[in-house]
């Protein structure tokens, strides 16, 4: 693994830098979202609310909602563009390797362990930096943010 961290260009790093500031912002907007329901349950729990006073909190959160799927949709892109300049490099340094093998190496791998290589194992690779930066990144950050905001709201849980 580290080999392969070593190979990430200093573009690529940058890339996966905003990949995690945005998905940073769309946990902190998702979470924000409950702060919008519970308002618009405490209006439409008292007497007297009309239509009107629901209409800020709901377009806010609207608004909120949209706002995160933007960031996911970004967190998506730069994760994908880091996944794709990564293992085109990958298989151009693989394939480079490849043609300067002697015929005894190549009889030694076989063909189909080449191309095997070349396709399904980088394609692997490329799967796990965009599964990765998309889904594994985003589960922690959203546990550490939601505990802190309920511990920050409210004792009474515990």
């Amino acid at each position: 693994m580290k080999k392969l961290a070593k190979r990430i260009s200093r573009k690529e790093w940058g890339m996966i830098l905003l990949a995690i500031l945005f998905t940073c912002f769309s946990v902190y907007l998702e979470l924000e979202v409950p702060t919008y329901i519970s308002k618009i349950t405490d209006l439409l729990g008292s007497q007297g609310t009309n239509l009107d006073e629901l209409w800020q909190p709901a377009s806010m959160m609207v608004g909120i909602s949209f706002l995160a799927f933007l960031s996911v949709v970004a967190v998506g892109f730069f994760a994908s563009q880091v996944a794709a300049s990564y293992t085109s490099r990958l298989r151009s340094d693989i394939f480079n390797r490849v043609l300067d093998y002697s015929q005894t190496e190549i009889k030694k791998f076989s063909i189909p362990s080449l191309l095997t290589r070349t396709t399904n194992d980088i394609t692997q690779v490329q799967m796990l930096i965009t599964m990765g930066l998309q889904v594994v990144t985003r589960g922690p950050i959203m546990a550490i943010w939601a505990i802190g905001k309920i511990l920050g709201h409210s004792e009474y849980w515990l």
